[in-house]
């Protein structure tokens, strides 16, 4: 059966505010979802095929699906219309199967247009195909990873609370391992974690990876999580001239005790000055850049203190909060501290937190309320900013000026439309599309959560080798089912928020 086409109307509306407007209809040999349009640097642009065309049925009497053929679609942005743009049309999945053709439309075309399979107009392409097409038209993977299995911290909640865990043996990615399995696969990073459970300042290659990936593959956003501890002059102004994109740092509290009583090992002057240094060293580099989040582990011993947080971070120069709850683990299980086991003192600071957010004028990330028909009488201690007040920014060595990375003025980090996680997020999951982790700086798994290695490096395999190979393109193929794959059970994403069984 041939695929038929109509672009009936491409036209721009407005001058300062350019819009384009498309629509038209399309006939394929079984029905469509989408019409996806590849625009090499400027991503996939996804068109919804749903729309009643009973003048379109009436040309196609015998094509049960051409009634829905119809798509608008509207854009604040000028696109110059083109006799060839490749695209993926997108077909509607049969028996939890993808169906996908590549064709090439005319979208400067005044009249029906009609692609025959036979003679090249158009052919099927599988799941690893497209794929690639979507990674090569835009960069979007997110690699994690950590660059040592080190911590300076044994904060009461992690793995490094263990005395084994803590006292490991150290093992570091070098610039030169880095190169190795990260530059192959560079032209289809979007982003990269320098840090997952570690704390990758420790390693003495953390300034030397940031600058091999700012130099060599500009395109690539740079994020790292931190304690803080060693945010010293050197860093601040290295991820500054580099470019880093988003700097999270983890803090539990606003008051010195709680905080140095959650994270063992901490010094609350040194990382309340290091993080005003940075915020001071931003504003005198004119960038916005590192964006800084601040991650709060809530339990029931800290979440009193979270309303004055949110207050704190504001004067930090903080850009957001990501609250989050504390979960179990082998290392750690005091049930008196998870918030589900106290719904209603955490619906009552949960509120309090949004207020304070909404009064600093700053954004925070919060899980939704717990249900419960009790109230809570909060009789906490009263929490005051005192300690963060006695704090100032940590003194500046050198005068020199830092030269930040210059930014486009639209430049919007985590941004993912027209990338592969935008694509693909109609799947049970997006993550095996989009994202790579690796574990103890060999394991290759597709996120966090997932139970199974997919791959180890230190196989010799490559992680251009791993993401597209066997393992991967199994789990990928599973995503198409309502379940997802076998070893996505307990996920705390897709499952469970608490991540308990």
């Amino acid at each position: 059966m041939p695929l038929t086409y109509f672009i009936e109307n491409f036209s721009y509306t407005g001058k300062s505010d350019s819009k384009t407007l498309m629509r038209g209809w399309i006939v394929a040999p079984f029905p469509l979802q989408k019409i996806i349009l590849l625009q090499p640097g400027k991503g996939c642009l996804s068109i919804e095929v749903n729309q009643c065309r009973p003048d379109v049925a009436a040309v196609f009497p015998e094509i049960s699906h051409a009634g829905n053929s119809g798509f608008t679609i509207e854009l604040p942005l000028r696109i110059e219309p083109s006799n060839g743009v490749m695209a993926i049309l997108q077909g509607k999945r049969e028996n939890n199967n993808p169906r996908d053709l590549l064709a090439t439309l005319d979208l400067s075309t005044n009249s029906p247009q009609r692609l025959e399979d036979e003679e090249g107009g158009f052919q099927s392409i599988d799941l690893e195909q497209k794929l690639k097409l979507v990674h090569q038209v835009k960069p979007g993977i997110t690699l994690r990873l950590d660059i040592i299995n080190k911590c300076n911290l044994r904060c009461i909640m992690c793995h490094y609370s263990n005395s084994a865990y803590f006292k490991r043996k150290a093992r570091r990615i070098s610039l030169d391992e880095f190169k190795d399995f990260f530059d192959s696969i560079a032209p289809m990073v979007k982003d990269i974690m320098l840090s997952c459970s570690d704390e990758p300042l420790l390693s003495p290659h953390f300034l030397t990876i940031v600058e091999h990936i700012a130099t060599n593959f500009p395109h690539v956003e740079m994020e790292f999580c931190t304690n803080a501890m060693l945010l010293n002059e050197n860093i601040r102004r290295g991820i500054i001239e580099h470019g880093v994109t988003y700097l999270m740092c983890s803090l539990d509290a606003a008051t010195k005790e709680t905080l140095e009583a959650i994270r063992v090992g901490s010094n609350y002057e040194k990382i309340v000055s290091n993080i005003l240094a940075l915020t001071e060293l931003k504003n005198q580099s004119g960038t916005r850049f590192p964006k800084v989040i601040s991650n709060f582990v809530m339990m029931e011993k800290n979440i009193h203190e979270a309303p004055k947080f949110v207050e704190m971070c504001s004067e930090l120069g903080v850009n957001e909060i990501d609250f989050r709850h504390v979960v179990p683990g082998d290392y750690w299980n005091d049930s008196k501290q998870f918030l589900q086991n106290h719904p209603a003192k955490y619906n009552c600071y949960r509120t309090k937190i949004l207020g304070a957010a909404e009064n600093a004028d700053i954004q925070v990330f919060i899980p939704d309320a717990l249900p419960t028909n009790e109230n809570y009488a909060a009789d906490d201690p009263k929490v005051t900013l005192d300690d963060f007040r006695n704090v100032s920014p940590a003194k500046a060595t050198d005068s020199t000026p830092v030269k930040p990375k210059q930014f486009a003025t639209d430049f919007m980090p985590r941004n993912i439309l027209g990338t592969a996680a935008d694509i693909f997020s109609d799947t049970f999951c997006q993550r095996p599309f989009s994202e790579i982790s690796i574990f103890d700086q060999e394991i290759v798994r597709p996120c966090p959560f997932h139970k199974v290695a997919l791959g180890n490096q230190s196989e010799g395999e490559t992680l251009n080798g791993i993401f597209f190979g066997e393992r991967f393109k199994e789990v990928r193929k599973n995503m198409y089912r309502p379940e997802g794959d076998t070893n996505c059970q307990g996920c705390p994403v897709k499952g469970n928020y608490f991540g308990i069984q």
